[in-house]
């Protein structure tokens, strides 16, 4: 009796821990609607962010493609590769957007990928009558990083010189005290002083900027 007392006692807490958990279920956690939130905005983010690199390869395809003899096919397959990468990313959204991006490090030739990179902007700069120049040392810059990543602010880095730029555009690469610096420079207007805080948040724009506004 002693054990079935025992028994019956076990099971009438257990059920009422049931119903107590489940209560406390529906009672709202601000905190957690919180981190929802704040994990829905950086999935949308990271959504456009891979929507907003297909622009850049996009118009420099477009500018050989407008060739009459058909472009340099080397720098649309170049592009198009960028591109089904950037796919390939947009495809698996989900499982990206819930484990965040991983570094991939590798040895990579810094000045090799800086050149790689400038090169496939060299006939749309050219249109717009801008001088691209590249400074790089004259040996190899051996570096540890993810060469997609490095690949992507390059890119991003050129696309915005070439719409402010006046006259010329130039990319370089020096050795300082031990460290790697690359430097995209244009003779465009630069960004207002007021507007210098604010430029690293993502996609954010000048909202007197009409260059900006009309790309």
């Amino acid at each position: 009796e002693k054990n079935t007392f025992l028994r019956k006692i076990k099971v009438t807490l257990e059920s009422e821990l049931a119903v107590i958990d489940e209560t406390m279920k529906q009672i709202p956690d601000p905190e957690k609607e919180e981190r929802e939130k704040e994990l829905y905005k950086q999935r949308i983010r990271f959504f456009l962010g891979l929507v907003h690199e297909i622009r850049t390869p996009l118009t420099l395809i477009r500018l050989q493609t407008e060739k009459p003899d058909g472009g340099d096919t080397a720098t649309v397959r170049r592009n198009l590769d960028y591109m089904q990468d950037t796919v390939n990313k947009i495809l698996s959204f989900d499982k990206q957007s819930e484990s965040g991006v991983e570094m991939l490090l590798t040895r990579i030739n810094l000045c090799d990928l800086i050149l790689n990179v400038t090169g496939g902007f060299l006939e749309a700069a050219q249109q717009k009558g801008i001088l691209l120049s590249t400074d790089t040392p004259g040996t190899p810059v051996w570096i540890y990083a993810d060469e997609d990543m490095i690949h992507k602010i390059i890119t991003n880095l050129l696309s915005n010189a070439l719409k402010y730029a006046r006259e010329s555009i130039r990319v370089a690469v020096s050795l300082a005290d031990g460290k790697v610096i690359v430097e995209v420079s244009d003779d465009g207007p630069g960004v207002r002083k007021s507007q210098k805080e604010k430029i690293f948040g993502m996609f954010y724009t000048d909202p007197d900027d009409k260059i900006a506004a009309a790309s």
